[in-house]
């Protein structure tokens, strides 16, 4: 008898411990790179186990909170590889983030369930830049200091918060020519031909993204164009004063005359005719404050002068 009693004491905790209320565990609030999801596709979330206690085998539902339509509607299944694993991989649409919610059921259909947040930090790498986000137009040879006030160093603006906390200046990279300190915010880069210049950054949540994407354009010198050995045009005043520019020749001059701006635009574009000795003015009246690039064509030679406004 004092055997049996045990043995229906052991039995008891036994069943007590089986049929007690399953447990979910979807994981730990977790933050995701969204550079990584391009190059990973084993980016999982869930406990290690996802569920415990109950009567097992389980049965698993993720799914997820409020899911934005302005870009359209979307299924929160659409976020997962496989919405009824116990830890499966997460895909990401646009949002910055996510409750993703874990339902357990176990055989006897006792439901349990646990909620996560999801946060996805940066943008995916572009490869390039667009053509037009040029940065500058430089003549073969010259340099270009980086890193300074026209560099933005915060995150654009809401709604386009997508970095997780601070960011932090990491590395520059050109594909083009080299950088006099990769590693220095406030840097020169020596361009060799036209190409793209991105530096990367960091966010606290140890997140690496691509930043500064732009377009650095080195001006073709063709192989029948010749370089002027000598200016024969004189550009002033430099800068601009409210009188607008002033153009003097040492030669007859009968070309053409193109002004770019510091992002590579066209500004105007005209016929130049110049008689030796002789100036002519330009009206500058419409050309905003910033570094504008002067390319005059002449007969048999090119020559280019930059000046500021």
């Amino acid at each position: 008898m004092h055997k049996i009693y045990i043995t229906s004491i052991l039995l008891f905790f036994i069943s007590s411990g089986l049929l007690a209320q399953c447990i979910a565990d979807a994981g730990n609030d977790t933050s995701i790179c969204r550079s990584d999801l391009l190059v990973n596709e084993a980016i999982i979330i869930g406990g290690s186990p996802a569920a415990t206690g109950g009567v097992p085998p389980y049965q698993y539902n993720w799914s997820a909170g409020p899911i934005s339509i302005q870009l359209g509607i979307h299924k929160a299944e659409w976020l997962f590889a496989d919405s009824t694993a116990a830890n499966p991989s997460v895909f990401e649409i646009y949002e910055k983030s996510f409750d993703f919610i874990l339902t357990v059921t176990d055989s006897t259909g006792a439901t349990c369930s646990d909620t996560i947040v999801v946060e996805f930090c940066g943008a995916p790498p572009n490869l390039f830049p667009h053509e037009n986000n040029i940065l500058a137009v430089l003549e073969q040879g010259d340099s270009l200091i980086i890193g300074t006030d026209h560099f933005p160093t915060e995150p654009p603006s809401p709604p386009h918060d997508i970095y997780c906390g601070n960011i932090n200046f990491v590395s520059w990279h050109f594909n083009a020519g080299s950088i006099q300190d990769p590693n220095s915010y406030n840097t020169v880069i020596y361009p060799d031909s036209s190409g793209y210049l991105w530096s990367e950054i960091v966010d606290d949540a140890g997140c690496v993204h691509k930043y500064h994407e732009y377009s650095v354009r080195v001006y073709p010198v063709g192989i029948e164009e010749k370089t002027a050995e000598k200016n024969v045009l004189t550009v002033f005043p430099n800068p601009v004063g409210s009188a607008g520019l002033h153009l003097s020749a040492e030669v007859n001059l009968n070309g053409k005359l193109q002004v770019f701006n510091s992002v590579g635009s066209l500004v105007s574009e005209q016929q130049l005719r110049i008689l030796q000795g002789e100036t002519v003015q330009i009206n500058t009246s419409n050309w905003s404050r910033g570094v504008y690039l002067l390319r005059v064509e002449n007969v048999d030679a090119t020559e280019t002068h930059r000046v500021v406004k």
